[in-house]
């Protein structure tokens, strides 16, 4: 009997293929489908056996196992159970992170407590990103952590630090008119293309919140609860200009080449530093280091080629404000979209 609900399904862009029966992923709507052929299955169970001694060729850490054919078996502490003195343990196997079609099945003693629950859910959907960012870059994709609006068939792709004022710029030129790609995660590729990536919060308001609620409670913070009620997506579109914003006194200057692609290259390694810290994540790691075709170090060589090329073929700005909704900066894409630039 399965411990999940029944499958849910996204196909993000033809690219990478989802299915799990874990609710709570953290994937757009917009990439909904009925059913699908995975590339990427995650699967909760009731029960996941610990391997015997026999059937292990190598062990790693406290709990981690190579089984032979591709296959690793990963035990790690179970959140909030482990600070009660619990030594139960959460295990999951995952097979074929070197092949096209990837799996993992995983185990969660007393996952329908809801501050587990919760908690595992974030860790694996961290886990799931870190995935799909694989798979999109051994097809020659990268994501980017920006925010990107469009008008007609070119992208403004907006980089910056978490609360630098992505989101409250991104809902000031959908109000001009342009169209919404992503407010987050961009996906882009050498050619100059960015991909739609709709994971739309309203902007974030600075006030008093307790984070453990939301285990204890199982809510959704209020500021991602419109990431699915958006407005009309664009699918794709042409980049046309890289925007780096900051806070402070007022500038605005063009950036070259090295210097934009380091700053971009900054605040995605700041955002993708996230994804990689996960007791989940280190089961990838270790795969690597049993299975030398899983080369990490060269995902991580084309993931800089790919946005050298996305760099290269765009027109790349410094913006700096005090303002709130970066009035500069909109004033300089609304100039570049009607092609006084």
């Amino acid at each position: 009997m399965k411990n999940g609900s029944p499958w849910v399904c996204y196909n993000i862009h033809g690219l990478v293929r989802i299915r799990t029966n874990i609710r709570g992923f953290d994937f757009p709507n917009y990439f909904r489908v009925p059913s699908i052929e995975p590339n990427l299955e995650i699967e909760l169970v009731d029960h996941v056996e610990r391997p015997k001694m026999d059937e292990v060729k190598r062990m790693l850490g406290f709990g981690t196992y190579e089984l032979g054919d591709g296959r690793l078996v990963h035990e790690s502490e179970v959140p909030f159970l482990y600070l009660l003195g619990s030594n139960v343990r959460w295990r999951s196997v995952v097979t074929g992170l070197t092949e096209e079609r990837t799996k993992i099945v995983t185990s969660v003693p007393w996952f329908r407590f809801v501050p587990v629950r919760v908690k595992v859910t974030q860790l694996l959907s961290r886990m799931s990103l870190l995935l799909v960012t694989m798979k999109l870059l051994e097809r020659g994709l990268a994501p980017c952590y920006s925010t990107t609006a469009s008008k007609d068939d070119d992208a403004f792709l907006l980089f910056g630090y978490s609360w630098t004022g992505k989101s409250t710029l991104l809902s000031s030129l959908l109000e001009m008119g342009f169209q919404y790609l992503s407010d987050d995660f961009t996906i882009v590729d050498e050619a100059g293309t960015a991909y739609a990536y709709p994971d739309w919060h309203a902007p974030r308001k600075a006030r008093l919140e307790f984070p453990a609620f939301k285990y204890l409670l199982g809510r959704t913070p209020d500021w991602r609860k419109a990431r699915d009620q958006m407005h009309q997506v664009r699918d794709r579109a042409r980049v046309n200009s890289l925007f780096l914003l900051e806070r402070g006194e007022e500038a605005c200057e063009t950036l070259d080449e090295s210097e934009a692609l380091r700053r971009a290259m900054l605040i995605n390694l700041e955002e993708f530093s996230r994804l990689w810290n996960s007791p989940m994540s280190e089961m990838i790691s270790f795969y690597s280091y049993l299975y030398p075709e899983l080369k990490l170090e060269r995902l991580i060589e084309r993931y800089k080629w790919v946005m050298a090329a996305l760099v290269h073929n765009a027109d790349c700005y410094l913006v700096r404000s005090k303002s709130p909704g970066f009035e500069s900066a909109r004033r300089l894409i609304g100039e570049i979209s009607q092609g006084r630039r």
